[in-house]
C-alpha cells in the first residue's frame, strides 16, 4: 500500500491475521489464522528444561498433605500457575478451532458454491524483553480483534511520544500454520502459513525497529471474485529521533511483495518505499507531521510504476478513551506502458471513542491506490468501517462490525479503456464469551456483497462461524 498512514484492516472479508504488513492490501474472507503450539511441544520444553519456576518450601501451604519432589518440573505442580519460559523469552502456545458454513465460497454471481470449512491453527508466540509493554498491547489487540497489528508500538507512534513514556527494548515472534478442509469442494484444501516479526530498540532519543510479517494462504480475493494462492511478504526498517521537545522524525524503508502463486488471472508486483516525517508537538494532546515518501512498484510484463507522495498528518489523544489519528495529501504516480501520468489524492482516519462505559467505538476511512490486480489495470479503494463493541459482563460482549468500500479499476495502458467500478460492503455480529480464563469462544453471522451501489450484477454471501480459543 502507498499511504502514509497504515489503518487496523477492516473486519470485512480480511482472515483473522493480517497483520501491519497486508494493511489493506486484499479483503479476503473472513478465514481465521490464528496461532499456537501442540501439547507434544509443550512436554518437549519442558523435559528438556525449558520451563521454569519451581516450587519452593514457601509455596506450598504449611498444613497441606501434598510433598512435591524437589526436581518435579513446575509445569507438573497443580499448585503453581502455568508459566512457559525458555531463558529470557516468555512462551504462549494457543490453538483455534474454527467451523464456518459459507454460502458462496467464491463470491461469484454464477455457480454459487456452499460448504462447510473446518480450520485448525496451532501456533506459538514468543515474548522477549519488556512483555509488560508487549502483553498490554496484545490484550488491547485481542479485545479489538486486531489480531497482531500492535500500531501503538510502531516506532512512528512512539517517537512522537515522550522518551519516558517509551518501553524497553522488546522482541516479538509469532508462527501460526493453519489447515483448512472444506466438506464438499476438496480442491480448496490448504496448509497455510504466518509469521510475524516484531522488534523495537529504544536508545537513549532514539528508536529502532524492525518488522516482518509473511503469509501464505488460499482465500477468496474479493476484488476479482475468485479463490487463489496470496502470498504476501513485508519487510520494514524504522528509525525515529527526538530533536527536542517538540520536534521529531522518523522513517521507514519498506519492502511488499504481493504474488499470487498458480493463478494466471491475478498479477502480483513487489513494492519499494522510503517515507521521512518531521513532526511538532502543538500541545499536550495534539501532534502534527509533514510527510513524504516514494518509491517503484515492480510489475511483470513492462508495467513498472514511480511513485510520488506528500502530505500532512495528525494525531490527537485527548485521553485513554479518545484518539483521533489522520492524514491528507496526494500521490504522483509515473507508467513505464507509456499512458499519461496521474495525480490521485489520498487520505486516511482512524479513531477511538468510549461514548458510555463498556461501549467502545473504532472508526476508519482512506482512500488509496494500488498497483496492480490483474494484468493491464491497477485500482483506487475508496471506503472505511464502523465497529462497536459493548461489554454486557466481564466475560460476554457483542460486536457490531460494518464496513463499505468502493473500488475504481484503470487501464495501466489506455486512459480511455478504463472499467467500471465497484463496491463492497458487510455486516457482521459476533457475541464473544469467556468459557475459562484460557478459553474464548465466539458465535458470528456475516452477510457481504458487491454491486448495489454501482447496479453492477449482485454478488451476495453469507457466513456463520463458531469459534474456540485456548491460549496461555
Amino acid at each position: 500500500m502507498c499511504g502514509s498512514l497504515s489503518l487496523p484492516r477492516p473486519f470485512g472479508k480480511i482472515p483473522k491475521n493480517t497483520r501491519s504488513a497486508l494493511k489493506n492490501m486484499r479483503k479476503i474472507k473472513c478465514e481465521s489464522r490464528d496461532l499456537v503450539m501442540a501439547p507434544s511441544l509443550l512436554v518437549t520444553m519442558a523435559l528438556a528444561g525449558g520451563v521454569v519456576c519451581p516450587a519452593s518450601a514457601q509455596d506450598v501451604p504449611s498444613n497441606s498433605q501434598t510433598v512435591y519432589p524437589t526436581n518435579q518440573p513446575a509445569w507438573l505442580n497443580s499448585a503453581q500457575p502455568l508459566t512457559l519460559s525458555y531463558g529470557a523469552f516468555d512462551l504462549h502456545p494457543r490453538l483455534r478451532s474454527t467451523t464456518i458454513y459459507d454460502g458462496n465460497i467464491l463470491f461469484s454471481h454464477n455457480g454459487r458454491q456452499q460448504d462447510v470449512i473446518s480450520q485448525v491453527a496451532p501456533g506459538i508466540q514468543i515474548l522477549g524483553g519488556d512483555r509488560q509493554t508487549l502483553e498490554t498491547d496484545l490484550k488491547q489487540a485481542e479485545y479489538w480483534n486486531y489480531d497482531l497489528n500492535l500500531i501503538s508500538l510502531a516506532t512512528s507512534s512512539l517517537i512522537v511520544q515522550p522518551a519516558e513514556g517509551w518501553p524497553n527494548k522488546f522482541l516479538l515472534l509469532d508462527y501460526s500454520p493453519q489447515w483448512q478442509e472444506f466438506g464438499r469442494h476438496s480442491e480448496n484444501n490448504s496448509l497455510d502459513q504466518f509469521v510475524t516479526a516484531n522488534a523495537v530498540w529504544p536508545i537513549a532519543k532514539l528508536i529502532l525497529g524492525v518488522q516482518e510479517n509473511y503469509s501464505d494462504q488460499k482465500a477468496t480475493i474479493v476484488e476479482a471474485s475468485t479463490r487463489s494462492e496470496i502470498r504476501q511478504n513485508h519487510t520494514e526498517l524504522d528509525a525515529g529521533y527526538r530533536l527536542n521537545d517538540k520536534f521529531s522524525t522518523d522513517t521507514a524503508f519498506v519492502r511488499q511483495d504481493v504474488a499470487y502463486p498458480g493463478n494466471t488471472n491475478l498479477l502480483g508486483y513487489t513494492e519499494w518505499k522510503a517515507s521521512v516525517s518531521l513532526n511538532r508537538q502543538v500541545g499536550p494532546t495534539l501532534n502534527v507531521s509533514w510527510v513524504t515518501a516514494g518509491g517503484l512498484d515492480e510489475i511483470a510484463a513492462g508495467q513498472n510504476q514511480q511513485f510520488l507522495q506528500s502530505g500532512a498528518r495528525a494525531r490527537y489523544k485527548y485521553s485513554e478513551l479518545v484518539s483521533v489519528d489522520g492524514s491528507l495529501g496526494i500521490e504522483y504516480r509515473q507508467f513505464d506502458t507509456g499512458r499519461a501520468d496521474s495525480f490521485t489524492p489520498y487520505f486516511t482516519l482512524g479513531a477511538t471513542y468510549q461514548p458510555w462505559e463498556r461501549t467502545y467505538l473504532r472508526l476508519g476511512v482512506a482512500r488509496q491506490q494500488y498497483a496492480s490486480l490483474s494484468e493491464g489495470y491497477s485500482y483506487t479503494s475508496t471506503g472505511g468501517y464502523l465497529n462497536i463493541r459493548r461489554d454486557f459482563t466481564d466475560r460476554f460482549s457483542i460486536w457490531t462490525d460494518l464496513g463499505c468500500y468502493e473500488y475504481e479499476y484503470a487501464s495501466t495502458v489506455n486512459v480511455a479503456s478504463n472499467v467500471k467500478p465497484s463496491d463492497y460492503y458487510s455486516i457482521r455480529l459476533t457475541g464473544d464469551f469467556k468459557v475459562w480464563k484460557h478459553f474464548d469462544s465466539q458465535l458470528y453471522y456475516q452477510f457481504s456483497g458487491n454491486g448495489i451501489f454501482q447496479n453492477n450484477t449482485v454478488v451476495q454471501d453469507n457466513q456463520v462461524g463458531l469459534q474456540f480459543t485456548l491460549r496461555y
